[in-house]
């Protein structure tokens, strides 16, 4: 596989991954105000999968820097911090995000609990899914800037 295909893959699993977490906190948005259609099936009982693809950005990283012929080291603090703030990310998205959005779920499926529940579920989902796609930002330009890498 070449080194620009490995690139792409990279981000194209960071944004499949951390943009479904946003839009789970997006959607959650959404289902305190009106549990619309839309936010139904958004929330349809089962694991976000899409947000799943997260897994496979810190793979694709160190699969880059030990493929870059020396340009990326293991030794640069950018390469550390960026592995850093993805397992935050993926922590948070493990801890409150994922079990929220399957609180959600059971909630809007007709599990029993008011309006309140749901609006205490839903704001939880979207203040960590916003900070989990804060972290994400942060990593993404360090990714960019590669601060100590000479290029």
């Amino acid at each position: 596989m070449t080194r620009a295909a490995l690139v792409v893959l990279h981000v194209l699993s960071a944004v499949v991954g951390f943009g479904a977490i946003f839009l789970t906190g997006v959607y959650a948005g959404m289902a305190r105000r009106r549990a619309s259609e839309a936010v139904r099936r958004y929330f349809r009982p089962g694991p976000n999968w899409a947000a799943r693809a997260l897994y496979a950005v810190p793979v694709l990283g160190v699969v880059l820097v030990t493929t870059s012929h020396g340009a990326d080291r293991y030794a640069q603090l950018w390469v550390w911090v960026s592995l850093l703030l993805w397992t935050a990310a993926t922590a948070l998205a493990h801890a409150v995000v994922w079990p929220g959005e399957a609180r959600i779920q059971g909630l809007l499926a007709g599990g029993g609990a008011g309006a309140a529940e749901l609006d205490r579920a839903c704001r939880r989902v979207e203040g960590a899914a916003a900070a989990v796609d804060v972290l994400f930002v942060v990593a993404l330009v360090l990714m960019v800037a590669r601060p100590g890498s000479g290029g």
